[in-house]
């Protein structure tokens, strides 16, 4: 893969389920696992349709270099963005390149 072609600086984030509020109930506070360079980019034509088949609500397609970690319990945030990701493809299983489909968050 060419660096330059990853030119968005992404913050991984995961969610941190064990704080509560007041009441004791469960609040979502997301804490950063890590930060890599990605491409991102909105998804048209042949991409979108073929991405709505599977997740009706995706609409973006990140791609980043390969890391374990990442699991659609993750997010992804660049630049007050945020990215939920759907679904992780590890792109010919040689654990070099992940496609991650998402669906930006207003």
């Amino acid at each position: 893969m060419r660096a330059g072609m990853l030119r968005h600086r992404v913050t991984i984030q995961s969610n941190d389920d064990s704080t509560q509020d007041a009441l004791g109930q469960p609040q979502d506070s997301w804490s950063t696992d890590s930060t890599s360079w990605a491409s991102i980019s909105p998804l048209n034509g042949r991409e979108l349709e073929y991405a709505k088949a599977t997740h009706a609500d995706t609409t973006h397609k990140i791609t980043i270099r390969y890391v374990a970690a990442i699991t659609p319990e993750k997010r992804i945030q660049h630049n007050g963005r945020t990215f939920n990701i759907l679904s992780v493809i590890d792109v010919d299983e040689m654990n070099e390149k992940l496609i991650l489909m998402a669906k930006e968050s207003v």
